[in-house]
C-alpha cells in the first residue's frame, strides 16, 4: 500500500514539475522577440482587412485609398496588442496578380 502511494505522489510531482518547466520555457526561454509578435499581428490584420474590405476592387487598385488602409491596420494592431506599438506603416507597392499571370509565369 505504501509503495502504491509513493509511486502516485512521485508521478504527481513529476507531472507538475514538467508542466511548470514547459510553461516557463515557452514564456521565457524560447527566444521569441516581442517585435516578432507585433509583426505577426500586423500581418494578420493586414490580410484580414484586405479580404474584408468590400470597396476594394482588385482590377482597379489605383482607385483605392491606401492611407485609410494603413490607418485602419495601425489602429487595429495597436488595439489588439493593447498599446501604441505601431506608429507608422510604410507601403511601397500594392499589387494584384491574376490567376492567369501566376500560372503563365
Amino acid at each position: 500500500m505504501l509503495r502504491v502511494l509513493t509511486i502516485g505522489i512521485w508521478m504527481a510531482a513529476v507531472t507538475a514539475g514538467s508542466s511548470y518547466g514547459a510553461v516557463y520555457w515557452m514564456t521565457h526561454m524560447n527566444g521569441i522577440d516581442p517585435a516578432d509578435i507585433v509583426l505577426e499581428g500586423l500581418d494578420y490584420e493586414k490580410t484580414r482587412l484586405i479580404y474584408e474590405d468590400c470597396s476594394l476592387d482588385f482590377k482597379h487598385l489605383e482607385r483605392y485609398d491606401l492611407e485609410i488602409l494603413k490607418k485602419e491596420i495601425r489602429e487595429r494592431v495597436n488595439k489588439r496588442m493593447r498599446g501604441p506599438f505601431i506608429h507608422e506603416i510604410l507601403m511601397e507597392e500594392f499589387d494584384y496578380f491574376s490567376k492567369e499571370d501566376v500560372i503563365s509565369n
